[in-house]
């Protein structure tokens, strides 16, 4: 959910330090796109997207930075994947590859992908929610013999893109998690289920479940009323925006929540659903008196898990996650 004030972390702050655990490098190099081959023989095609259709264009630009990336880890070299980054994307790249030439291999990598892919109103902010099947091999630097088998993993990742010049561009990847337990990133029931689409009669419930949350958590913000949140929010997660509203009202700052969302729908038990969602946050703080925006920032691309719980017949949101 949006922070209160809104400023999110950073990129510099964006966390890197877990890149480097052995074999895991891999999962977090998915950070880098060009983990993401959507086919060795269609990278071509898959960069010439519709001129007319923003999702074509969006995703058409996805495949083609991931296709990209194959010569990336070849080379271990930023060129091949740098004219598909923005200025930011460049700098998280960066760090990241120089985290994957720490580890004394080259990469083959092949994947089978499960994207989703939402453009924003305003036409110049995407989102990619991708969940993949991955096989990877490393090559040793030295010898150019591969170093061991093949291995396959499940990872859900999420890119945000930005149009400029006329282009789409990746800003920014962030892992939601994977399949199995392999540290330090999370298991995404998503990923879990990637081959078991989720029976719409589990799925709408939850739906209307995180729908209802975020036009209660609106309207709570909005009018500085707690009470509502009551309805839709548990445990430490109402104490925290209790708290929230509170200090937004002493500060005499309403809260005007606007945001779109690209988000999956997963099971974890018969009790528990995970909602995990991409979203473009467009919220400002409001002057209680005069009605007007305070310092109204640019929208952002913000990443959450969302718990919902069954308490009785109703479903309440327990935790979120933020993913960074």
């Amino acid at each position: 959910m949006p922070q209160v004030p809104p400023p999110s972390p950073a990129p510099a702050q964006r966390r890197f330090n877990f890149l480097i655990v052995g074999l895991t490098i891999l999962l977090a190099s998915g950070l880098v796109g060009g983990l993401l081959i959507f086919s060795r023989s269609r990278p071509k095609r898959a960069a010439v997207a519709s001129s007319e259709d923003p999702v074509k264009q969006v995703t058409g630009a996805y495949l083609a930075y991931s296709a990209a990336g194959v010569q990336e880890l070849d080379q271990l070299a930023l060129a091949p994947v740098q004219p598909y980054l923005t200025d930011t994307g460049v700098r998280q790249e960066q760090a990241i590859l120089q985290n994957i030439a720490k580890t004394g291999f080259r990469y083959r990598v092949a994947a089978e992908h499960r994207p989703q892919v939402v453009v924003y109103s305003g036409g110049v902010l995407a989102s990619v929610d991708d969940i993949m099947v991955r096989h990877t091999v490393p090559i040793d630097i030295k010898t150019g013999q591969p170093d061991g088998g093949e291995r396959s993993d499940i990872i859900h990742q999420s890119y945000a893109l930005k149009k400029q010049d006329g282009r789409w561009l990746v800003d920014s990847v962030v892992p939601i998690g994977t399949a199995a337990p392999e540290l330090p990133l999370r298991i995404s029931y998503a990923a879990v289920a990637r081959d078991k689409p989720l029976d719409s009669t589990l799925a709408t419930p939850i739906q209307h479940a995180f729908e209802n949350y975020w036009a209660t958590y609106i309207l709570a913000f909005k009018s500085l009323n707690a009470a509502p949140l009551s309805s839709v929010e548990l445990g430490l997660l109402l104490t925290q925006d209790r708290k929230l509203i509170e200090d937004q009202r002493q500060k005499s700052r309403g809260y005007v929540v606007k945001v779109e969302h690209n988000y999956r729908i997963a099971q974890q038990d018969a009790n528990t659903f995970w909602v995990y969602d991409t979203f473009a946050d467009s919220s400002y703080p409001l002057d209680a008196a005069s009605g007007k925006r305070v310092n109204a920032g640019p929208p952002e691309v913000i990443r959450e898990g969302y718990e919902f719980q069954r308490i009785g017949g109703t479903w309440m949101l327990a935790t979120s996650v933020r993913y960074m």
